[in-house]
């Protein structure tokens, strides 16, 4: 990476993570080189405003009201876009929880300012290969192969992880107008975000996915009952808008 590299600004959503927010781990990926980070605190109720405020080198976004994971992201991304004023911008958005390791971090970020790699989405990819350290739980695991089956049948060469919570991505000014509008859902943003490329540009996202080392499942992801009712409305919502943008 050069020094006229533009970085890439990561964001953060967080809700309610008082717990789990490991000030450690944070402070270390802040310090990647070519990154710029930014948490946005999703009206939590607990302490994790004043936890987000001690992290050095950081902005931090509060909002007053919860908005979801999808809207959180979608007003870190705006905010940081329209402050820079430039034609073409790098970010990315990670989970709170800490799940990620911090090498599979640096791998993508080093992908993602390759100038050989001419990708405008770098994604994490949770793929149980021999010799990687993939620690998911076994029903969580089965519903999202269950839920991106049913996207599958509907919408094709789909990525293989569409949920996973570490993405990048390489925008220009015509394809930031995916983030005009507030996302139809709470839980497929990354879906949305690959349909409406599509509606933007009239072309496919081009992906590079790369397998993650290390991923494990942090304690406090649960999915609670009427998230899971949710989920299958939010599932059935962006089938319809697949219809919409032609992607069938």
């Amino acid at each position: 990476m050069t020094s006229e590299t533009k970085p890439i600004y990561m964001v953060v959503p967080c809700y309610n993570e008082e717990k789990r927010l490991n000030l450690e781990y944070w402070n270390e990926l802040i310090d990647i080189a070519g990154t710029k980070w930014i948490f946005v605190n999703d009206g939590s109720t607990d302490n994790t405003l004043n936890l987000l405020q001690g992290i050095k080198n950081a902005s931090v976004i509060s909002l007053e009201k919860n908005v979801g994971k999808a809207e959180a992201i979608r007003q870190g991304v705006v905010s940081t876009f329209e402050a820079l004023n430039q034609d073409d911008f790098s970010f990315g958005y990670i989970d709170a929880d800490g799940a990620f390791a911090v090498e599979d971090i640096r791998k993508l970020v080093r992908i993602a300012h390759d100038s050989e790699y001419h990708f405008e989405g770098i994604w994490g990819a949770r793929v149980k290969l021999a010799g990687r350290n993939i620690n998911r739980r076994d029903l969580r695991h089965i519903l999202s192969r269950v839920i991106i089956t049913i996207i599958g049948l509907k919408i094709k060469n789909l990525p293989y992880d569409l949920q996973t919570g570490l993405k990048i991505f390489k925008f220009n000014k015509e394809s930031m107008t995916v983030f005009d509008k507030k996302f139809e859902t709470r839980w497929f943003v990354d879906l949305e975000i690959y349909l409406r490329f599509k509606m933007a540009t009239q072309r496919i996202l081009k992906i590079w996915e790369e397998p993650l080392n290390n991923w494990e499942d942090v304690s406090g992801s649960k999915v609670r009952g009427f998230q899971l009712i949710q989920i299958m409305s939010d599932l059935f919502r962006v089938i319809q808008i697949s219809a919409r943008t032609g992607k069938k």
